[in-house]
């Protein structure tokens, strides 16, 4: 089926918690993604029981692009997901070791 990327409105706060704000009248977060932060992946006590692992997330950090062009070539291109992430760490080694120890 032919397509296209839908164009959200840019994040705001307001967009998570005012319907009225976005696009769609009666729903919420009808807008880009927040940015920066990751929301949860750890639960309480995760730093102390894994301090090298709280680490490496605290420190991971993907650009839009790149996930959005991982997301496209597994979904869209029929690309096994390993294999796309494999090549990201291959081709990004300069940004990941300075996460680990």
């Amino acid at each position: 089926v032919d397509g296209e990327y839908v164009e959200l409105p840019a994040f705001e706060d307001a967009c998570y918690d005012d319907a009225a704000w976005g696009v769609n009248t009666d729903a919420t977060h009808d807008c880009g993604y927040a940015s920066g932060f990751i929301w949860k992946l750890g639960s309480g006590g995760f730093g102390e029981r894994a301090p090298l692992a709280a680490r490496v997330l605290h420190l991971f950090q993907m650009t839009t692009d790149d996930v959005a062009k991982a997301t496209d070539r597994a979904e869209n291109g029929g690309e096994d997901i390993e294999d796309v992430a494999a090549e990201w760490v291959e081709a990004h080694r300069d940004t990941w070791s300075g996460w680990i120890r």
